[in-house]
């Protein structure tokens, strides 16, 4: 997780949604509804297709369309960790 974290704000460097391509290992939240009641389970698949906003994700055979900005990199911190310690504003990578 050290290689997302900026040296000079300590913040979180962004995921460079630009950067996803097919055959990446992501997470992804699939929603379910039960009734009157909803889920959200923390799923992993690999990408078939990326579209304009959208991404094609094979999940352990199933294939899921999800949209592109709600999927993260399995390398990536999950996106609670952005938002309790920051994301990087110095655009710096170095």
């Amino acid at each position: 997780m050290d290689t997302w974290k900026c040296n000079n704000c300590i913040g979180y460097i962004p995921i460079d949604y630009s950067k996803i391509k097919t055959g990446d290992l992501v997470f992804f939240i699939l929603k379910k509804t039960y009734g009157n009641r909803g889920d959200k389970i923390l799923k992993t698949g690999n990408i078939m297709e990326v579209l304009e906003n959208k991404v094609l994700i094979n999940s352990h055979g199933k294939i899921i369309e999800n949209n592109l900005e709600d999927i993260y990199p399995f390398s990536a911190p999950a996106k609670i960790i952005y938002k309790i310690f920051g994301i990087c504003c110095c655009c710096s990578r170095t």
